[in-house]
């Protein structure tokens, strides 16, 4: 009878397939992020991690090029602002050197 009750609470509370994934050494912080996170997913911790790996793995490398080419252009601005700084004439300038009139 004690078996038949196992088999039945087995069934019940262990889906076929289900996984179990345990972390030890997780920072509380990142912890709380993540419950917090999974709330859009009513909870479900495995759906939240799966959205997440599958966003990082199909977007992640073109996330990458964006993140680079956002680093190119903002060296390109600073140089700008450094040349804009050591122009005492007050002059603007283009990327090619040309002068910008204004007004």
């Amino acid at each position: 009878m004690e078996e038949q009750h196992e088999q039945i609470i087995k069934k019940i509370f262990r889906h076929p397939g289900q996984v179990d994934l345990h972390i030890s050494r997780l920072p509380q912080e990142t912890k709380e992020l993540f419950m917090e996170y999974s709330k859009g997913f009513c909870g479900d911790y495995g759906m939240a991690l799966k959205y997440l790996l599958d966003f990082t793995l199909n977007f992640g490398p073109a996330l990458d090029q964006v993140h680079q080419v956002l680093a190119e252009h903002e060296l390109v601005l600073g140089k700008l602002l450094v040349d804009d700084d050591s122009n005492p004439t007050g002059e603007k300038r283009n990327l090619l050197g040309k002068q910008i009139r204004t007004g």
